[in-house]
């Protein structure tokens, strides 16, 4: 595992092995993590259910972050 400073966690080591790292299972082009698209529906997806539970949670969030530092 790699570890990080601040607020972003450890993630594991990973290498690309032809297979779509967002779960759908598609084919990648060698050497590639994510389907072309995919890493944008996993960012979207995964990383704001998992952290914000839904878009709107996050869009507040979002939104009063963005305000407490104007």
């Amino acid at each position: 595992m790699t570890s990080h400073s601040g607020d972003t966690p450890a993630v594991p080591d990973v290498r690309p092995n032809e297979s779509c790292y967002c779960g759908s299972g598609a084919t990648t082009k060698r050497g590639k993590y994510f389907a072309q698209t995919h890493d944008r529906k996993t960012e979207t997806h995964a990383t704001i259910r998992d952290h914000f539970g839904s878009i709107d949670t996050f869009a507040v969030w979002a939104d009063t972050s963005a305000t407490s530092n104007a």
